[in-house]
């Protein structure tokens, strides 16, 4: 049998709202009735699982996720919770089994990042597993993941290191090395390795292989003398010994030595991305292309190198005149630059890496791909307040580009012979005007073409390739006189920043003070931060610079510096006991951390220490309403008694207080609460009376006393408060699915306009009481409701069935009390036979029973009461005298006066 869709959805979205509020039981409650009406439905299925496993109830949970599971072997939600739900349970060895299988699935997805994140959890259940701990670590270095997986491939080689494991232990160290060949503890190990393995008589595979081909090979060119067969360690040394003498050939310009020693340093098994990055350099510079690609390719698989090795073999591929191949990997250039960290000092490598590509794809033909790229730069450009005006360059370009795409499709259509009309392109500015004097540099981003110019690479010995500017920068401006010359500031990104008090601050640290405040006007942080660090050094003693620096890296996004900040400053007020300051900074914690329990607890000592009772009662509120979600009602009720000690009078903490009473179904002493908190003003506060009276269901007339005082007090507010009431009640039907709270809920709805709303409620009140005999309301009130609403909604039809069953069924109200309120009591016959009619006169229908009596006379026939309109019936008496014999026929006269029945008499007779 089909569900009811209305009830279902309004179940699921209580479960979601309470299951976003951390409030599991009550989520449970709305997904098992939304279950109840499609319980084959897969989100109902999966909420309640989910509710099930945070309230503790693994076996059902895990019987719940097992068949679903069964149902889509393949969906990983499932997977994951049926491995929390066995970890919860305590079978560690069923979870892990589980982790591994969504480790396959993910890796068959090729979800690297997902794959991971099992891999911690698998971990963190057992971290002895070793061989989990060398997939994570794979699996992060193939992610560029590299410092996270150096630390791991650190930890396994020290573990096999303290097992006596030392072949394990070495190949570890070699996976560090691959990844950072310059990282200092992996070589020192490597070295205590290789000694202890020839210390023992053993070597590891690898090692040995290196040994025998570093022993047999012949002498080196260029007088480079033969790698001594020795142990492992000497090896190692006569490598590094060969490789700095590569690099000192290479920076005297011998470039076939340097060739020569880079060769045999590699067939000594020294095989690190920076020996293959230089060697394929140099063979770029000698003109062998082939063997630099060969060198090349394999130094992009080092994170560290691949944007560098990558843009390398795109100038190598061009020189061999292979397009595609060279526009790849100049692609795979620009997709590895992090855009977040490209400044106007960077800027102009970006784009020249884009002209090359772009110029790739013109003379391949393919426009629209470089129109595309332009584009892209573009956007990029545009977004920097230094690149709008190269953005322009950049979108024009596109554009013409695009027109030559098409203008060339529209010729391969045979349109005729197109012309493009094209302005002569600018003589290019001399290289001395290209290159911008830069005062001042945001980040030590080394620029990447320049690092790929032939005349300007340097090699260190470790390695890494730096920039070797052909000029000296000018000297670095005074920022202060920098921040004078600073445009005005746009309205469109200005932002409210804190002004600091400088009284008794010297001249200097003061400029430095307010040079943070402009550079923050203008969205410079990293200027602003500057600045406060200056005020730093200049004046310890100055704390409030500490608070600009947290309000900085909340600006830039970083949330755990700001909060990191703020908790150091409010540490340093606290021991200098200065709880006013410590208050202030506390109040910008919890803004950017308003979950954290810790810090509003001690806020609120605070402020009660300080006489601030009223707001620490406030704060209170905010702990145990945290504690509440959080599933510890009973340390949540601790706070809240805490807080009624300090501030007895505090309305909104009683109110806080009764409803979390109400959610832990304590209906009795949350409507204590709820009276001692009571203003005849407010109708947040009538409507908890109203809803806890309607939960305990005992005193009628005081449900229906209270919902009239909460009507009319609305009635002098505007929409926003009724909106707030309607929340309230949605909320206690969390806690309660009571069908006299929906009807109630109708009830607000209905007078503020919401019909199709109340309609919901209704339909939800009237499935409820299905099958049940519910003391108070009746399925009449309930079904009057729901005609006045559809009529509202100009639905004449559904309403006059509404209307038929409340007919039909008046008789069985004698056993409801009687009450004074119309919304608590069923219409007397004349006001259904009246509003009867307005539905048949809506709908159209003339010949109902009495229809146009009861609109253009206002008859009430089967009361017996005539009330006529003489007004509007004497344009028409012959027509109003025909009605009225009708309704004699259909009802005997017993309540009409006298005179109103001469009246109709003598217009009923014949006209002469």
């Amino acid at each position: 049998m089909t569900g009811n869709r209305a009830i279902y959805t309004r179940a699921m979205e209580q479960s979601r709202e309470a299951a976003r509020a951390k409030k599991w039981d009550e989520a449970l409650k709305g997904a098992a009735r939304a279950m109840q009406e499609f319980p084959q439905d897969s989100e109902a299925r999966s909420a309640v699982a989910v509710a099930l496993y945070q309230t503790g109830r693994y076996q059902q949970a895990l019987q719940l996720l097992g068949e679903m599971r069964t149902a889509d072997s393949e969906n990983p939600f499932y997977i994951e919770y049926v491995a929390r739900t066995q970890e919860r349970m305590g079978d560690t060895d069923a979870a892990i089994a589980t982790y591994n299988s969504l480790i396959g699935l993910h890796q068959q997805r090729r979800a690297v990042a997902k794959t991971i994140e099992v891999q911690r959890e698998i971990l963190r259940l057992r971290p002895e597993l070793d061989e989990a701990r060398e997939q994570m670590a794979r699996s992060m270095a193939e992610a560029r993941m590299t410092q996270e997986a150096i630390v791991e491939y650190m930890t396994l080689a020290r573990r096999y290191q303290a097992q006596n494991r030392l072949t394990d232990a070495v190949a570890q160290v070699e996976a560090v090395l691959r990844l950072d060949p310059n990282h200092r503890d992996a070589k020192e190990l490597s070295m205590n390795l290789h000694g202890a393995v020839a210390g023992d008589g053993s070597m590891p595979v690898a090692a040995a292989g290196e040994a025998a081909t570093a022993t047999s090979a012949p002498e080196q060119r260029g007088g480079t003398s033969t790698i001594l067969a020795g142990n492992v360690r000497d090896q190692q040394f006569a490598l590094e010994s060969l490789l700095a003498q590569a690099q000192s050939l290479q920076e005297s310009g011998d470039m076939q030595g340097a060739i020569a020693q880079y060769e045999a340093v590699i067939q000594g098994g020294l095989n690190r991305s920076d020996v293959f990055y230089s060697l394929g350099l140099l063979y770029q510079e000698a003109g062998d292309h082939q063997a630099a690609i060969g060198a090349l390719t394999k130094a992009a698989r080092d994170p560290e190198y691949g944007l560098s090795s990558h843009f390398a073999l795109g100038n190598s591929y061009t020189e061999l005149n292979q397009l595609a191949q060279a526009a790849q990997e100049y692609e795979q250039a620009i997709g590895l630059v992090d855009l977040e960290t490209v400044g106007k000092a960077e800027s102009e490598d970006l784009i020249q890496m884009y002209e090359q590509t772009t110029g790739i794809y013109q003379q391949m033909g393919e426009l629209a791909r470089a129109a595309g790229l332009y584009s892209t730069l573009a956007s990029f450009l545009e977004g920097k307040r230094w690149g709008r005006e190269r953005a322009k360059e950049f979108k024009k370009r596109a554009k013409d580009l695009t027109d030559q795409t098409m203008l060339a499709k529209l010729r391969s259509l045979g349109t005729g012979a197109l012309t493009i009309i094209s302005e002569p392109e600018p003589e290019p500015a001399p290289p001395e005007q290209q290159k911008e004097a830069l005062a001042e540099r945001w980040g030590n981003i080394s620029p990447i073409i320049e690092m790929l110019r032939s005349g300007n690479i340097e090699v260190s010995t470790t390695g890494i390739l730096s920039n070797t500017p052909s000029e000296p920068l000018p000297p670095q401006s005074d920022p202060l006189e920098v921040l004078e010359s600073l445009p005005p500031i746009e309205a469109t990104i200005r932002r409210t920043v804190t002004k600091l008090d400088t009284t008794g601050l010297d001249e200097q640290i003061e400029r430095w003070v307010v040079a943070s405040e402009r550079y923050m006007d203008q969205n410079l942080y990293e200027a602003a931060l500057d600045a406060c660090y200056e005020v730093i050094n200049l004046n310890l003693e100055y704390l409030p610079i500490h608070l600009r620096i947290g309000e900085i890296y909340e600006h830039l996004n970083e949330p755990e510096e700001a909060l990191t900040k703020y908790q150091t400053l409010i540490d340093t007020y606290n021991v200098r006991e200065e709880p006013e300051k410590a208050i202030d900074v506390y109040f910008r914690y919890i803004v950017l951390s308003p979950e954290t329990i810790n810090a509003r607890s001690r806020l609120a000592d605070l402020l009660r220490k300080v006489n601030r009772t009223d707001e620490a009662a406030e704060q209170l509120v905010h702990v145990a309403n945290s504690y509440f979600r959080l599933g510890q009602t009973n340390r949540a009720l601790e706070e809240f008694r805490r807080g009624l000690q300090w501030a007895p009078r505090s309305r909104a903490l009683r109110s806080q207080y009764g409803l979390a009473l109400f959610k832990m179904e304590r209906y009795e002493a949350a409507l204590t609460e709820f009276h001692k908190a009571a203003d005849p003003s407010d109708p947040i506060a009538i409507a908890h009376i109203n809803m806890t009276l309607a939960a305990l269901g005992e005193s009628y007339n005081d449900i229906w006393d209270s919902l009239a005082a909460l009507l009319e007090v609305l009635k002098q507010h505007n929409d926003k408060q009724s909106d707030m009431v309607q929340g309230e009640y949605r909320t206690a039907l969390m806690t309660i699915d009571e069908p006299l709270l929906h009807y109630i809920l109708s009830v607000i709805q209905r007078e503020s306009g919401q019909h199709s709303s109340a309609l919901l409620e209704l339909e939800q009140a009237l499935a409820l009481l299905e099958g049940t005999e519910h003391p108070i309301l009746s399925p009449v009130l309930v079904r009057q409701g729901m005609a006045t609403s559809l009529l509202a909604l100009n639905q004449p039809e559904q309403a006059l069935q509404q209307l038929g069953f409340v007919q039909s069924q008046r008789a069985t109200m004698s056993k409801y009390p009687v009450v004074r309120h119309a919304f608590a009591r069923t219409m007397d016959q004349g006001e259904l036979v009246q509003q009867m009619a307005d539905a048949y006169a809506e709908s159209e229908d003339l010949e109902g029973p009495n229809a146009h009596c009861a609109r253009r006379c206002g008859c009430c026939p089967t009361t017996g009461r005539f009330i006529p309109s003489w007004q509007m019936c004497a344009f028409d008496r012959a027509s109003c005298a025909r009605r009225f014999r009708a309704w004699k026929t259909f009802q005997p006269i017993t309540k009409v006066s006298k005179t109103s029945i001469q009246r109709l008499k003598h217009w009923s007779m014949p006209s002469s």
